[in-house]
């Protein structure tokens, strides 16, 4: 059935009146707001925007639900997916009650005065694109084509693309923020927490967890992985040059988004080469930022342009960041709020941009919009009430549209002429319908408007993709395009034949020839596209390309180094790149992307790097680790040879690097080779040499009763606990475990890396949890310490199970508390004191939960020390922890005390000890054991003393 919106007429603008703190109250940072909705008049007038704008109310519940995502389609129609289920998805098999619906201005006044339910029994649908006869919509568990077979405005027909993929874990990011790309994909976010597998008809799949984007075709042809990571992506937008862009929930929440690039993603790592660089560096108060629009047209005034607008769910704003160019690379700047309301059930999910230059803001109109701060099933919940506005400029400091145009009745000339729209929403919308729908009827006429001496840069730049996409694009057209006086019509020339599957001489001569181009777009556009078309003679231009780029230019470093990686995969021999091997700034450069390729050629070209380059001790371990995973098995004995030659003086940073070798060794399960062997015997005799107090002598032996193996002891530095420590861990009351602290390098915010922490970040063991004290002392008149570690997730709000604090040892009163900074990097920490007061230090970790949950500590300005450095033989040389062997010592006379330290495991540390690893002391003569303690099964170690003063006379081994 469908239904007519009532037209609201009211509006306002109320420029800055309203008091400041009507729109930051405590009601605005409460998870559960207190307020009571306001009625639809109301919230209007509650809106503040600056001067010449007006907010107008599109639509309200019953008549949609809660919206989550728009779009607009040929006939600037505006299509709205909206909830009444989430957060909890149906069962599958039983028909859900959200919606997909389209809202239609029937007589061209400006204002929708039809609405047509297309879709229903739909289950929490995130992302919707409207194509040709239909829509492509996310549905829980599919991605869906919905088609109007009979033109009644409602879907008959459903075809699924892609599925069924994740939902199970979460479904407050799922697949979303559906956008298509000049070139015709589809590009998806996919959000926080859930695993899903994305198979396509011609046997491409992809496999991701948590936030990522992909992209798709659009007949469930095809999918490909288009960036890595991001925490909840959810929002994401083009710029005029074809880059993406995306709102992430999350501390860094604008990206622009560069192919192939990973980007932080609680924990995870990246693919050697580092995360992308950022657009913005604050959060807007927010870690809840989602729905993003970039504007950069003329029909808003000067101050609006080239201006990125985010929703902000938590504030009840919409944030505003003016991006400045520093050469290709976007860089925010905080501005003023676009919207802000004194209303604070305001929560805009999406934003986009009609093809009537309005703002469009789908408000998720709700008390509670936490999906992890609140539990889900919180009475306070709405699920039902929701809203659209859009922000509209009347005013008279910019360049007024042309009224929008239904693609669908109008001539093609007009359509074509849509291509020169100042606004980019409406050049989309007309380069799509010209390719999908009109299809090869639009080729000569688009083709004819490109030859036009009065052609726009913008009408050349979308006819080209046109063109393209209907396989009409010949090769002259394309070189004359990438010659043209318009930057913006060479960048998309370049990135028009990155999307060419194979290239003519000429062809990749004109996109070399952009690596120099003035315009550091057309450098961009470059760049991508060689990283798409691998070619060993494009190494050593994107080797030039990478040294003359500014170091500001952020965006085009990151993409060239992207685009050298992918391009020395098509590298088969170091000798092919035998002239650089001497030429040290290009080998760093080489070895900085080579660490980002699991190939034989990575392993070689990092080992000639090694030996001839001139390498930063602190990143030679990653380095060798890398080496040992990728170099072809004869390799290690020249990694070996190389390493022992270069470090021959500092046996202790040999053990440190051989264990890295190790480590890449056994990732790739193989059995180290002769030289590696021979490199891990030498460490150990000669640390036996120097460290034996009474100059023992030790053999290894097979271990009884176990497979012989090779001999597994190797010598390392390794931090241990102290003896006479001035501290002692407490198991914390509420959630008492075993202890969770040890030593781990980290770096501080000083400058200083690789500094010894303590910590309560074991490996698996992130929900430990325990209460370090220190023993009492007399207090200074300051104390200063650093301080790093989490609160929970980024994106929660920070809770206090974690925190450091000074307690007055005869009261037991707190005096002082620190919370970790939510930063892997520790953070100085000051506290001003009143001196001679007894009091202690304790370090809390409270937090059990799986991830953001520890904390760490170092540099006490009165020298609480927990952690010595101590020289080890262990079992974890290469294989060790597969190897078994008894290391026993020639016979001695039995010392009155006998002084050692102790590290290691003895089987899984929540089960019972195996008894299989221990140290013992036996009698000689009798073979009697004397003396025998376990490994303390951790990893810090414990420093121990035997009192032997019974056993005087005695020699044992």
């Amino acid at each position: 059935m469908l239904r007519v919106i009532i037209s609201l007429s009211a509006m306002v603008v109320l420029g800055q009146t309203q008091a400041a703190d009507s729109f930051s109250g405590p009601d605005f940072k409460s998870l559960v707001r207190k307020t009571e909705p306001l009625p639809i008049g109301e919230s209007l007038k509650a809106f503040d925007v600056p001067d010449g704008f007006e907010m107008e109310l599109v639509a309200a519940s019953p008549d949609i639900g809660q919206p989550m995502n728009l779009a607009f389609d040929e006939r600037g129609r505006l299509w709205v997916s909206s909830t009444l289920e989430y957060p909890y998805a149906v069962p599958l098999g039983q028909p859900g009650r959200d919606t997909i619906k389209i809202l239609e201005d029937t007589n061209g006044d400006g204002r929708y005065d039809k609405l047509a339910t297309f879709a229903d029994g739909l289950n929490i649908p995130t992302g919707v694109y409207p194509y040709k006869d239909g829509v492509i919509a996310w549905s829980i568990p599919n991605i869906w084509f919905l088609r109007d077979t009979d033109g009644d405005d409602r879907a008959d027909e459903r075809t699924k693309l892609y599925g069924p993929l994740g939902y199970e874990r979460d479904t407050h990011g799922m697949q979303s923020s559906f956008t298509r790309a000049l070139d015709g994909w589809l590009h998806i976010t996919h959000g926080f927490n859930n695993n899903t597998t994305v198979n396509a008809a011609d046997g491409s799949s992809i496999r991701m967890n948590s936030g990522n984007t992909y992209r798709v075709q659009l007949d469930g042809s095809s999918v490909q992985q288009f960036t890595f990571g991001q925490v909840n992506p959810f929002g994401m937008c083009l710029d005029t040059h074809g880059n993406f862009y995306t709102a992430d929930c999350h501390s860094s929440p604008i990206y622009q988004l560069i192919r192939d690039a990973y980007y932080p993603s609680f924990g995870k790592p990246h693919d050697g080469m580092g995360f992308a660089p950022l657009v913005i560096r604050h959060n807007h108060d927010s870690t809840g930022l989602c729905g993003i629009a970039f504007n950069q047209s003329t029909h808003w005034p000067k101050e609006f342009r080239d201006n990125i607008f985010v929703g902000n769910v938590v504030t009840s704003r919409v944030n505003r960041d003016k991006v400045n160019w520093r050469g290709g690379s976007p860089r925010g700047v905080e501005m003023p709020d676009l919207i802000r309301t004194s209303d604070p059930w305001f929560r805009p999910v999406d934003l986009q941009f009609g093809p009537d230059g309005a703002l469009y803001i789908a408000d998720f109109y709700n008390r509670i919009i936490g999906h992890y701060e609140v539990r889900l099933d919180h009475p306070g919940r709405d699920r039902e009430m929701g809203r659209i506005w859009r922000l509209i400029y009347r005013g008279q400091e910019a360049r007024r549209l042309a009224k929008p145009v239904d693609l669908t009745a109008a001539p093609l000339g007009q359509a074509i002429a849509e291509l020169s729209s100042p606004l980019l929403t409406r050049r989309i919308a007309a380069t799509d319908y010209l390719a999908d729908d009109i299809g090869a009827a639009a080729a000569k006429p688009v083709g004819q408007a490109l030859g036009q001496a009065d052609a726009s840069p913008e009408l050349k730049a979308h006819g080209a993709w046109v063109l393209h996409r209907l396989a009409k694009l010949d090769e002259d057209t394309l070189l004359r395009l990438a010659g043209d006086n318009s930057a913006l019509v060479r960048s998309h020339s370049r990135s028009i034949a990155g999307a060419q599957k194979n290239w003519t001489t000429p062809v990749r001569s004109m996109v070399l020839d952009g690596l120099s181009d003035d315009s550091p777009h057309v450098r961009r556009a470059a760049t991508d596209a060689l990283g798409l078309h691998p070619h060993l003679d494009h190494v050593r231009l994107l080797l030039e390309a990478q040294a003359a780029v500014p170091a500001h230019d952020e965006h085009l470093r990151h993409a060239l180094r992207i685009a050298l990686r992918n391009n020395i995969r098509a590298v088969d021999r170091l000798e092919q790149l035998a002239d650089l091997i001497q030429n040290k700034a290009a080998m760093r450069r080489l070895m900085d992307v080579a660490l980002a390729l699991e190939t034989p050629v990575a392993g070689e070209l990092l080992l000639a790097g090694i030996s001839n380059a001139n390498v930063d001790r602190a990143e030679l371990a990653k380095y060798l680790r890398h080496i040992a995973r990728n170099t072809p098995a004869e390799g290690l004995y020249r990694l070996a040879d190389v390493v022992q030659k270069r470090f021959s003086d500092n046996i202790d940073f040999q053990a440190e690097l051989l264990l890295a070798v190790n480590e890449g060794i056994l990732q790739r399960g193989l059995i180290a080779e002769q030289g590696v062997r021979r490199w891990a015997t030498g460490l150990t005799r000669e640390l036996l040499e120097t460290t034996a107090v009474i100059k023992l002598h030790w053999r290894a032996d097979p271990a009884p009763g176990a497979p012989a193996s090779a001999m597994p002891w190797i010598v390392e530095s390794r931090s241990v606990q102290q003896k006479e420590s001035r501290w002692e861990n407490h198991p914390h009351s509420d959630h008492p475990t075993r202890s969770p602290w040890l030593a781990q390098k980290r770096n501080s915010s000083d400058g200083r890396r690789n500094e010894n922490y303590i910590t309560s970040l074991p490996p698996g063991g992130e929900s430990l949890t325990g209460v370090l004290r220190s023993q009492p002392f007399t207090a200074p008149a300051e104390l200063r310490f650093f301080l790093c570690g989490h609160r929970g997730f980024p994106n929660s709000p920070p809770h206090d199970k974690n925190f450091v604090r000074l307690v007055d040892a005869k009261t037991g009163a707190e005096l002082k508390r620190s919370y970790p900074p939510r930063n892997d990097i520790g953070r100085p920490v000051r506290w001003r004191l009143t001196p001679g007061k007894k009091v202690y230090i304790e370090v809390v970790d409270g937090d059990t939960g799986a991830a953001f949950a520890w904390i760490g500590v170092t540099r006490f300005s009165i020298g609480l020390y927990l952690f010595s450095e101590r020289r080890m033989i262990s079992s974890l040389r290469p294989g060790g922890e597969r190897l078994t062997g008894v290391f026993r010592s020639a016979e001695f006379e039995l010392p009155a005390n006998l002084t050692f330290t102790i590290t290691g495991h003895s089987g899984n540390p929540d089960r019972p000890p195996n008894g299989k690893n221990y140290f013992q002391l036996v009698d000689a003569a009798t073979g009697r054991v004397l003396k025998k303690t376990l490994p303390p099964r951790n990893d810090s170690g414990v420093e121990m003393e035997w009192d032997l003063r019974s056993l005087a006379g005695h020699r044992a081994r």
